[in-house]
């Protein structure tokens, strides 16, 4: 099995072997034997992998970097995810990898880079947000939303067409991210996500993360009169280029 004796053809066969394996030890629970196998695959690519084999090392980096996040080595996949960053293709394809990212500075501690990054790649989605957010900001998005949810039933929320804008599919999750990140940094920030997250479903469709907006939403609610007076987020926002 030395990637010495093997050919391109054979090398590319066990690459993708070690990608099978390595997903089925995922779904077993067994993380480090999950890692070996991805990072064995990622052994056998090509020298030009980025190039030749695009969508394999691709998948074989991603997986290699998920698996760290779930056995708790968020440190080891710096350098993928660096990989990863600066050679995907498309906007879409370094999604996975920018959610990661932005999920290893906050393992890290760097709440606000966190958020920062979840931020300017939102906005690259169309979602923008302001750069200062107030009590007053955070109840009038609360009051605009509340009509969409009167008289509304769980059997409405489901019944709702899917979603299938990828755009928007993409802006849910990421903005499903920065709830969890706002918690925090910015508490008020939450109440203006989960508020964005349920008007794009009763306007493009359900998904996945329709549920944890209406919860955060209802938890909003209940918190909504005592919200601190101001939390600026300017802070958070600066030029950075994102390759498309």
């Amino acid at each position: 099995d030395s990637p010495g004796i093997l050919n391109p053809m054979e090398r590319a066969q066990f690459a993708r072997l070690n990608l099978v394996a390595g997903k089925y030890s995922v779904r077993t629970s067994s993380y480090e034997q999950a890692r070996g196998y991805f990072l064995a695959g990622i052994s056998l690519l090509h020298a030009d992998h980025w190039e030749k084999q695009y969508s394999l090392a691709l998948e074989l980096y991603e997986c290699s970097v998920h698996v760290c996040f779930m056995d708790g080595n968020v440190e080891n996949s710096s350098s993928r995810l660096d990989a990863i960053l600066a050679n995907a293709k498309t906007f879409e394809d370094s999604l996975n990898a920018r959610a990661m990212f932005a999920k290893l500075l906050v393992a890290q501690e760097r709440y606000a880079e966190g958020m920062k990054s979840i931020i300017e790649l939102l906005s690259s989605l169309g979602e923008v947000f302001p750069s200062e957010v107030d009590a007053s900001l955070a109840k009038s998005e609360i009051e605009t939303t509340m009509p969409l949810l009167k008289d509304v039933s769980k059997e409405r929320i489901l019944g709702l067409p899917p979603m299938t804008d990828r755009s928007k599919l993409s802006a849910m999750k990421f903005l499903g991210l920065l709830i969890h990140f706002a918690n925090f940094y910015s508490p008020l920030l939450v109440h203006l996500v989960s508020c964005r997250m349920i008007q794009i479903i009763f306007k493009h469709g359900y998904c996945e993360d329709a549920i944890e907006a209406l919860v955060t939403f209802a938890h909003g609610m209940l918190s909504a009169d005592s919200f601190c007076p101001r939390t600026p987020i300017s802070d958070l926002y600066s030029p950075i280029p994102i390759k498309r």
